[in-house]
């Protein structure tokens, strides 16, 4: 856990890691012990989204017509040949039972990765953690803030209509990325995986953390509508969390948060923007 103070209050973070083994089991006694010692937790931050008209069979002829490319183009036509190659390699071993040809790059890329990771003995789910700090909280009946920002959408035929508005060249990157991943990294997120599983800070702060995922999720960027939506709400998530911050370090004597380890140690991440509010970070040892 990374320590965070000012003057004699304390923010401790706990740092996540997506994937993770499937098989884990929680026995941190520290970090139960900070958690239960601290009168607030601050929940991860995050863009809350509105979709729940995924799950409305009203709208599942639609949902099934967005997976497919728009022009109807299949992925041997759209992908330059070596790519459509190594998709077809990747495609027989992680996802051998289903068709492919007409889904748009975008959704083969998520699926590809999820299966990809889940027959690799891990757990795509980056939440388990937080499930299990948050049912800790509350059974030491520590106060829970969560800190997120709502992005309102249209209704759900404008939204599907929008997603459609993606450029097929920004979706065969994002397929073209998780292809690389795959074929470079899944041993590699084995190996993170089991060094944040033994609490081997050294060997996890020596990773490199890929963010082809946030290349495909830049996607949405690419819709002119919604791109300055998406910049205006996670600079108001940034403002709301480091005010939180501000808030919880000037009245508690110990304050406990979780934060993803990717956008924690990145160059401009959460660490970066604390150091330059004046905060001292220790590293955990």
């Amino acid at each position: 856990m990374w320590r965070v103070s000012k003057d004699s209050h304390d923010l401790w973070i706990l740092a996540t890691l997506d994937p993770l083994p499937k098989k884990m089991f929680w026995r941190s006694r520290l970090v139960e012990k900070r958690i239960s010692s601290s009168q607030l937790v601050l929940a991860p931050p995050g863009v809350m989204v509105d979709i729940q008209f995924f799950g409305n069979s009203a709208y599942q002829d639609a949902l099934v017509q967005a997976r497919r490319s728009p022009d109807d183009q299949t992925l041997a036509q759209g992908l330059p040949p070596d790519v459509y190659l190594r998709w077809r390699s990747l495609q027989t071993k992680f996802l051998a039972h289903q068709s492919y040809e007409h889904t748009r790059p975008i959704i083969a890329a998520v699926d590809l990765y999820e299966n990809a990771v889940d027959q690799s003995g891990l757990n795509p789910d980056d939440h388990n953690i937080w499930r299990i700090v948050e049912r800790n909280a509350r059974s030491h009946h520590v106060r829970i803030l969560a800190i997120t920002v709502d992005w309102q959408r249209d209704r759900a035929i404008n939204w599907l209509r929008e997603f459609n508005e993606i450029p097929r060249e920004v979706e065969v990157t994002c397929l073209e990325k998780t292809i690389e991943r795959i074929e470079t990294d899944l041993g590699r997120m084995r190996h993170r995986a089991n060094l944040w599983s033994v609490g081997d800070v050294p060997g996890l702060l020596a990773q490199t953390y890929p963010d082809d995922r946030m290349a495909c999720f830049k996607t949405l960027y690419s819709v002119s509508k919604w791109n300055d939506q998406l910049e205006q709400a996670y600079a108001q998530l940034s403002d709301k969390w480091l005010a939180a911050v501000d808030s919880a370090l000037s009245k508690n004597k110990s304050t406990f948060a979780v934060l993803p380890i990717p956008q924690l140690l990145a160059p401009d991440g959460w660490l970066a923007k604390l150091r330059a509010r004046g905060y001292s970070i220790e590293d955990p040892k």
